[in-house]
């Protein structure tokens, strides 16, 4: 926990870092300054990454097109959303034991390894026991 514990916080440092700065300005003037969930123009705005990668150390990292401008309100609620996602991907795997060779960081960087899609596959077929 502890490793993953530092990269997150090398992760975050970089929201400071003019390479983020810069690529944050061109997500924003490209989305026109504009919530692309609500279509807020008047309240702070912020530049999501909807897919965190595992193994991006700097914000950064990421494609253009994994970049949206959100509102506070809509990041928040994205934010939040994402939590339960997470935490009712973790309740569906730990009981089909998916977790059990693997100390906690190699268990997120497993988590983080796959799309939605990938995830109600893996389920599915431990499910019918494959």
């Amino acid at each position: 926990m502890e490793n993953f514990q530092k990269r997150l916080d090398v992760f975050f440092r970089g929201y400071k870092d003019p390479h983020w700065q810069k690529l944050r300005l061109e997500i924003l003037k490209r989305d026109d300054w504009t919530c692309v969930s609500c279509g807020n123009k008047d309240k702070y705005l912020h530049v999501h990454h909807p897919v965190y990668h595992p193994y991006s150390d700097h914000p950064w990292e990421y494609d253009e097109d994994f970049l949206v401008t959100l509102c506070e309100d809509c990041h928040s609620d994205e934010h939040a959303e994402l939590k339960a996602s997470q935490a009712n991907v973790l309740l569906a795997l730990i009981p089909l034991g998916i977790h059990g060779c693997m100390d906690l960081d190699g268990f997120c960087d497993f988590l983080n390894s796959f799309s939605k899609d990938e995830f109600q596959e893996l389920i599915a077929q431990r499910m019918k026991g494959v």
